[in-house]
């Protein structure tokens, strides 16, 4: 490679006298370019080394199985492969040695690049051409997100009481069981025990339940809502419990089945319930055993997007519809989304020669690794899901509009 690299891994394995599969991979991010060299002494013996015998070197399409030859140089029993490997991507070489005899059966392909505009660089190869387009992963690109925004709601203020009055209170705990919430604070606060003996045992100490719980935690809403769904996990919530938004009781009974992040959701409409400005949420739990409490994230799902202040409380904002550059991480009001984004951008290319009957297109400083499908004017070129993120098609006409659908995995 350019430069050495640690990223690069490479097994070779034998498959036959004289034929040998050298397998490649790259394990990071970043674009690697170099030169595979091959020491004939190292892979065949004399015998095969034949006076003038020939290599034939041919990449293996990992996806559709077929043999494409590859260009090489040779110099004192050595012969060079120039590379290419996109951030995780693999190559599979075969490599097998001819006699000299054969060395018409040979393909030697000469491949030469000419850049053209911003976007598009013209590739040759023998009698046929192809047009190469380059696309910035910066944009502006206009971005719109096919499924609704989700806010997870995965802290709240506790305050736990008994007949006794108030026994524990945090201003931030984590949605867990009760029992190692309480662990957590226990050095600060202490809880109410109980003794209880089976006779003839010794005693066991246990916390004196029940224990009344109020889970609260605010959100600020500074956008209209078409609609704004409450939704969890039919177990998020474990031992008997209410719940109240802006003072509006909520019972388990308003919420209905749904399918969001997987079957066992439940959900209940609360568009009415909420107003401009701070929002209050409140649940109760009847905690008797350890296990109870709010243990799984609460969310709220609707067309907003997210905004966090410096103390951590979340504010539900108009959604954007700009995207400064596709990338792996979160796009900004974004932070909980799970579901497909969309990304367009228009822009021109100049008709392409009568020889150019087919282009490939792929984006510069692209960090995705994700399921993505690519529309150009309306017409899908398919869908890839590893590296390279390379797509091929029938040569387009002049006015592009390029749409790029990142399919995202659930977020919880």
């Amino acid at each position: 490679m350019e430069e050495e690299s640690a990223s690069l891994l490479m097994h070779t394995r034998q498959l036959s006298a004289g034929e040998h599969m050298v397998f490649l991979t790259n394990q990071e991010g970043q674009n690697l370019k170099g030169q595979l060299k091959v020491v004939a002494r190292q892979l065949w013996d004399g015998e095969e080394l034949a006076e003038n015998a020939c290599l034939v070197a041919e990449q293996l399409d990992l996806e559709t199985g077929q043999l494409q030859a590859l260009p090489y140089t040779s110099s004192g029993g050595e012969w060079c492969i120039a590379l290419t490997l996109a951030p995780y991507e693999a190559h599979a070489l075969r490599l097998t040695l001819q006699p000299a005899k054969e060395e018409a059966l040979t393909m030697k392909v000469d491949v030469a690049d000419k850049t053209g505009s911003a976007f598009v660089t013209d590739v040759s190869a023998g009698a046929n051409q192809a047009r190469k387009i380059r696309v910035p992963s910066e944009g502006p690109w206009r971005m719109e997100t096919v499924q609704s925004n989700i806010l997870r709601m995965g802290q709240f203020h506790l305050l736990a009481s008994n007949d006794h009055g108030v026994i524990l209170e945090s201003q931030h705990v984590a949605v867990k069981p009760f029992i190692d919430q309480a662990a957590e604070l226990s050095e600060q606060q202490h809880l109410p025990i109980q003794f209880n003996q089976v006779f003839g045992t010794p005693k066991k100490a246990s916390v004196a339940y029940p224990i009344e719980c109020r889970y609260t935690t605010t959100f600020e809403l500074r956008t209209a809502l078409p609609a704004c769904l409450l939704f969890m996990d039919r177990a998020a919530i474990s031992g008997t419990w209410s719940m109240e938004i802006n003072g509006q009781p909520l019972g388990k009974e308003q919420f209905d089945p749904i399918e969001i992040t997987d079957h066992n959701n439940i959900a209940c409409d609360i568009t009415e319930l909420l107003h401009s400005g701070l929002n209050e949420m409140t649940v109760s739990v009847q905690v008797t055993k350890d296990e109870d409490g709010i243990v799984d994230p609460l969310y709220l799902q609707g067309r907003f997007g997210v905004e966090f202040h410096h103390e951590g409380m979340a504010s539900l904002v108009r959604e954007s519809d700009t995207a400064l550059r596709i990338g792996p991480e979160p796009q900004p009001l974004y932070p909980h989304f799970s579901g497909e984004m969309s990304y367009k951008r228009t822009f021109w290319l100049d008709e392409p020669g009568e020889d150019m009957t087919t282009f490939e297109l792929e984006f510069s400083d692209w960090r995705v690794q994700d399921v993505v499908e690519v529309r150009v004017n309306g017409h899908s070129l398919g869908v890839r899901c590893w590296s390279p993120y390379r797509w091929k098609e029938r040569s387009p006409g002049c006015v592009r509009e390029i749409t790029t659908l990142k399919f995202g995995l659930p977020t919880h």
